[in-house]
């Protein structure tokens, strides 16, 4: 049978953190020990399992990090030499031992030896280990800390001072509050840990409770720190740096009333969040970053009750953050004002909208986003004034009686690729140009492009779902562009477009409780293989454009459902349409109105139900239409539920003397058998059409002349325009 005799323990340890010097992640005990067999000392391997037991019985660590009290399932290998042997408890070879263990009143250490590495035998009695002072103990470069006095030091200060002489030195705090104000000193690097396996350690303060100075480097982990604020880099001088990273930490505000952030940042300091808490109970943010200073965060939250959780101030400040989230009850969750700085974030949430307002040169770059608000005063993003550069990447966006995405006086580049933007009760998007924008000298327009984005609103109210206005006083232009994108108003419109602005969409569904694209003062709308469809439930149009507008459609299918025109355009003089290869339907009202101003339509269908195909008015309109085809779209569907159509294929409007003279080259028209006439007049007794090459079903109403082109000596076609 083996023996066992103890030699002694020596508690020589060598404390450390991993990310300090790669040396060992918890204190390392040395125990010393001697093994007989028979009449002599053992020689060879010999095989270990250790486990330490504290006063109430319960196993605080083992040598493969198995819990319980009973054998490790896994042993260490230990050379003795004639039965003296010596293993460091808790190397790299062993789960580390945590710091806090150490600080146990009381410890036993139970031992399992096996010659072979099977067979264990558990040694009797367990070694006991004297109640631990650290403070008499050489514990090579890890200070302890601990208020009730069996620590290195009684206070965190006193440690920090004497760590700042030795580079890379660090500081376990024990359990308890620790009511100080710390002030890293300058150039130190220093690493604090919280042994905060069975407590809480909280250091507090009315005033600052950390403060940075010139070229400190700080880890701090596992502590909840409470201050006015809690970290501040205020005792940096200029174009100096420092740089603090905290895991697994809390810090909050000192009281309720207190308006200062919990983080204040405003020089040049670095500070780096990981799976930690900022908690601001008074009025003042979470964190408050100016000057040039950097906030890194990752699987991190942020809430302020009072205001913003994340402020940018003045200067160039940068945050970048992933997978957190910010809340700030009422208040944005994010604000940036006249910053110049940076703001990137990852798959975070904005639980309360972001605040972009008056920055320059800086930009906000999310990627998997959301941005929600319920507050009516609160946008889900609002950007305003400044020069700003923005893009969001898959995100979401969603808000209650607030426009969703606002953008006001923002020259610059804002682009929205694959997100998603609901609004109840209220617009989706509003994009605003007024008489107060700033511009550079480079600068001649506000742009906003989507791209695969899904735009809605519902609810009650009147707004429309994007809604764009220009009132500049100068050549400014307002872009608004929307390639793969669905826009669906189902509140009023589905576009508002106002003078000095223009709607371009590709490839994309547009749609309107009222009116799809709304553009009564003019403006320019270019539509390209998309779907438009309005007048759901009122009367509408799947376009509605008036004024000095401008109007290019290709390869679109446009349609005003119900009591809706498919097109209507009200120019004034000087307004234009070119429409090319589209399928226009009015299934109330025609499916092109067109009064006043140019329209050229080439190779177009138009289908109705019981309304004229085309309606033309204007004395001075000049409207030619080229390969196109009128049709009812009751024989068309063949469907017995529709109501029979009795409208011409074009209707003339326009009293004596008044109605337009249309132009149709190669064109067909098909009314309904019930239609009288291919091509009506409305209130006039007579009218003017110009007619070559096409095929009427029906004829001409009486009154109609056909002004067909004058030939000139080289076969030209000559035509008379109405004066």
């Amino acid at each position: 049978m083996h023996s066992f005799v103890r030699s002694h323990i020596a508690l020589a340890v060598a404390f450390a953190f991993l990310t300090v010097c790669g040396v060992s992640a918890g204190p390392v005990l040395n125990y010393q020990g001697r093994i007989t067999s028979g009449d002599g000392g053992f020689n060879g391997s010999g095989y270990f399992k250790f486990v330490l037991i504290n006063q109430a019985e319960q196993a605080v660590w083992s040598n493969d990090g198995s819990t319980g009290t009973g054998q490790p399932a896994s042993s260490v290998m230990v050379n003795v030499d004639n039965g003296l042997f010596q293993v460091n408890l808790g190397d790299e070879s062993m789960h580390p031992i945590p710091g806090i263990v150490m600080h146990e009143r009381s410890l036993r250490l139970r031992i399992w030896f096996s010659a072979s590495g099977s067979g264990f035998e558990q040694f009797s009695p367990d070694t006991e280990i004297n109640a631990l002072n650290l403070s008499q103990i050489d514990t090579g470069n890890l200070l302890t800390v601990d208020g009730e006095g069996r620590g290195t030091f009684d206070s965190i200060q006193a440690a920090v001072d004497y760590a700042s002489t030795s580079w890379g030195a660090a500081i376990l705090i024990m359990p308890g509050q620790y009511n100080e104000s710390i002030v890293f000193p300058s150039n130190c690097f220093v690493t604090l840990r919280g042994a905060a396996a069975g407590g809480v350690v909280e250091i507090y303060n009315e005033g600052r409770t950390l403060s940075l100075t010139d070229g400190a480097l700080v880890r701090i982990e596992d502590l909840s720190v409470s201050g006015s604020p809690a970290l501040s880099d205020q005792g940096m001088t200029t174009n100096s740096w420092s740089e603090i990273t905290l895991r697994n930490c809390e810090l909050s505000s000192s009281s309720p009333e207190s308006s200062s952030p919990v983080i204040a940042l405003g020089n040049s300091s670095r500070v780096i969040l990981i799976d930690s808490r900022v908690n601001a109970g008074g009025q003042g943010p979470a964190v408050s970053v100016g000057g040039g200073s950097n906030v890194e965060a990752t699987r991190s939250r942020f809430w302020a009750n009072g205001a913003a959780a994340v402020l940018l101030q003045s200067g160039n400040p940068n945050v970048w953050m992933d997978d957190c989230d910010l809340q700030a009850n009422q208040n944005p969750s994010l604000v940036a004002n006249q910053s110049g700085g940076w703001g990137r974030f990852n798959d975070c949430r904005f639980e309360s909208g972001v605040t972009w307002d008056d920055s320059a040169g800086g930009g906000l770059f999310c990627e998997g986003c959301s941005f929600f608000t319920s507050s009516s005063e609160n946008h889900a993003v609002q950007i305003t004034g400044g020069h700003p550069s923005a893009q969001f990447n898959n995100c979401q966006f969603g808000s209650s009686q607030a426009t969703t995405f606002y953008m006001k006086d923002a020259p610059g580049w804002v682009n929205l690729q694959s997100c998603r933007m609901h609004a109840s009760d209220a617009g989706a998007i509003e994009v605003i140009a007024s008489s107060e924008i700033d511009l550079n000298e480079d600068e001649d327009e506000v742009s906003l492009n989507l791209r695969n984005c899904v735009v809605s609103a519902n609810g009650n109210g009147e707004a429309p779902a994007v809604k764009l206005s220009n009132t500049y006083d100068g050549d400014l232009g307002l872009e608004f562009e929307a390639i793969w994108c669905d826009i669906m108003g189902d509140i009023r419109d589905g576009v508002e477009v106002g003078s000095g602005c223009e709607f371009m969409a590709e490839h994309s569904l547009v749609e309107g409780k009222r009116y799809a694209v709304f553009a009564p003062e003019g403006g320019e709308i270019d539509l390209n293989k998309c779907n438009v469809f309005g007048a759901q439930d009122l009367p509408g149009a799947g376009v509605y454009m008036g004024g000095e507008g401008f109007f290019l459609a290709q390869g679109c299918d446009i349609e005003g459902e119900d009591e809706g025109a498919g097109v209507f355009l009200d120019f004034q003089e000087g307004g234009k349409a070119v429409m090319l290869q589209n399928m226009l339907g009015g299934f109330g009202d025609s499916a092109l109105v067109v009064k006043g101003g140019m329209a050229q339509v080439t190779h177009s269908t138009f289908i109705t139900s019981g309304s004229p195909m085309l309606s033309v008015a204007g004395t001075n309109a000049v409207h030619r239409f080229n390969h196109c085809t009128f049709k009812s779209v009751v024989d068309l569907l063949d469907d017995d539920e529709l109501p029979p159509a009795q409208g011409p294929a074009v209707m003339l409007l326009g009293a004596q003397g008044k109605t337009p003279v249309p132009q149709f080259f190669d064109c067909s028209f098909e009314p309904a058998d019930d239609a009288p006439y291919a091509i009506a007049l409305d209130d006039a007794p007579s009218g003017n059409i110009v007619l070559i090459n096409s095929q009427l079903l029906k004829p001409v109403a009486p009154g109609i002349s056909n002004n067909a082109p004058i030939i000139d000596s080289r076969g030209n076609a000559v035509f008379i325009l109405p004066e």
